[in-house]
C-alpha cells in the first residue's frame, strides 16, 4: 500500500535546485570576508574588555585610544586623565592591556610594546 508520507519525500535532497545557480553558495575565503572576520574579533575583543571593567567609560576610552578612534583623536593621555581624575599612567596602563589583548599594533602616536619596555626598563 502506498502512502504520501512526508518521511519518503527525500527526491528533492538529491536533485540539483535552480536556486544554486542562482546564489551559488561561495565557500572560497576572499579579503573582504577575511577583513571582516578580523573586525568582528576586534569587536569581541572590545565587548569583552568593556564588559570586564568597573569603569565603562573608561575602557572605551582607552580602547579608543588604542586603535586611534574620533572619539579621541587629538586628545593626549594627559588630558584624558585629568578629565577622569587618574593618572596618565593608569590611562596608558589600560590601552596597553587591550592592545595586548586584542593583539593589535598600537595605533598611530604610541609606543610600541618594544619602546614602552625600554622606557619601563629606565624607570
Amino acid at each position: 500500500m502506498d502512502s504520501n508520507d512526508p518521511a519518503d519525500w527525500n527526491l528533492c535532497a538529491y536533485e540539483h535546485h535552480p536556486c544554486d545557480d542562482l546564489e551559488p553558495i561561495d565557500t572560497s575565503s576572499n579579503e573582504y570576508r577575511e577583513i571582516s572576520i578580523r573586525f568582528l574579533r576586534v569587536m569581541l575583543m572590545a565587548d569583552t574588555y568593556v564588559m570586564g571593567a568597573r569603569d565603562a567609560r573608561k575602557a572605551w576610552i582607552e580602547i579608543s585610544l588604542a586603535l586611534g578612534l574620533n572619539s579621541t583623536r587629538g586628545m593626549t593621555e594627559t588630558e584624558i586623565a585629568e578629565t577622569l581624575s587618574i593618572t596618565r599612567q593608569a590611562v596608558s596602563r589600560g590601552v596597553a592591556r587591550f592592545l595586548r589583548m586584542s593583539g593589535l599594533p598600537p595605533a598611530f602616536g604610541l609606543k610600541s610594546e618594544a619602546a614602552r619596555r625600554g622606557y619601563q626598563d629606565c624607570h
